[in-house]
């Protein structure tokens, strides 16, 4: 990765830290001593509540070496945790989970691990666990329509807003990520920004549609994601000019 690709990897840890907004700001500081309570007694979250997280932190940590000057991603990526928990089991306690504290805690102990692999072939590892996470969790539509029912053959057609906004750009912004994301590991991994988001693109219409015949009560297919895709391509094939 040049350096100007930097701007795109920015513009992903941006959509992560917005894709960790509550669906709505609380009035002001929760009972902390409650809370963190709460947090104690559920004690350590199973493997796969906290795998995403874990995964998530390892991707931002990816994306931090496309940052200038970022030498130490390590260091940078544990006081980026420090703060993003620090606010997360404060001011927003009352969403936060338990997940998310020993998913940051996993990714910082394999970082190392991780940068000493080197790029193409830690690039290969992560895109390889982002595309799984992303087959395990069917990228939920923005909006639910019926029983699960849509088709939204114009891209963002589904991003209307329906109920809580925050909610909506909070799911937005995770799919920008994860997509966004895959992209940029699959450009790491050696492939090129537009082959990159061809195949990123193509493996999400795929799997939509396969799950639209395969599973009657949940038909939903949208070129939003495929479209997510094919826009980080586009920003990274400008970057690299």
């Amino acid at each position: 990765m040049r350096v100007p690709a930097g701007v795109v990897a920015a513009l992903l840890i941006g959509a992560w830290l917005a894709s960790l907004v509550p669906g709505s700001w609380p009035a002001g500081l929760p009972h902390l001593g409650a809370e963190w309570s709460r947090h104690l007694a559920a004690g350590w979250p199973p493997l796969l509540a906290l795998a995403p997280y874990a995964l998530a932190w390892l991707l931002v940590g990816d994306l931090l070496r496309g940052l200038p000057g970022a030498s130490h991603a390590w260091r940078t990526l544990a006081l980026l945790a420090a703060v993003v928990l620090a606010v997360r089991f404060s001011w927003l306690a009352a969403s936060a989970s338990n997940a998310e504290l020993a998913g940051a805690a996993v990714a910082l102990a394999v970082w190392p691990l991780a940068e000493r692999i080197g790029e193409p072939m830690r690039a290969r590892l992560l895109a390889v666990l982002v595309a799984g996470a992303l087959v395990f969790t069917h990228l939920l539509p923005l909006v639910a329509s019926g029983h699960g029912h849509g088709i939204h053959w114009l891209p963002f057609t589904d991003v209307a807003p329906a109920g809580a906004h925050l909610l909506l750009l909070a799911r937005l912004a995770a799919k920008c990520f994860w997509i966004g994301g895959l992209v940029w590991l699959l450009v790491g991994a050696g492939l090129g920004p537009f082959g990159a988001g061809l195949a990123a693109a193509a493996a999400l219409l795929l799997g939509a549609a396969a799950r639209a015949s395969s599973a009657p009560d949940v038909q939903y297919v949208t070129m939003t994601d495929p479209a997510i895709a094919l826009l980080t391509a586009l920003l990274l094939r400008i970057a690299r000019r």
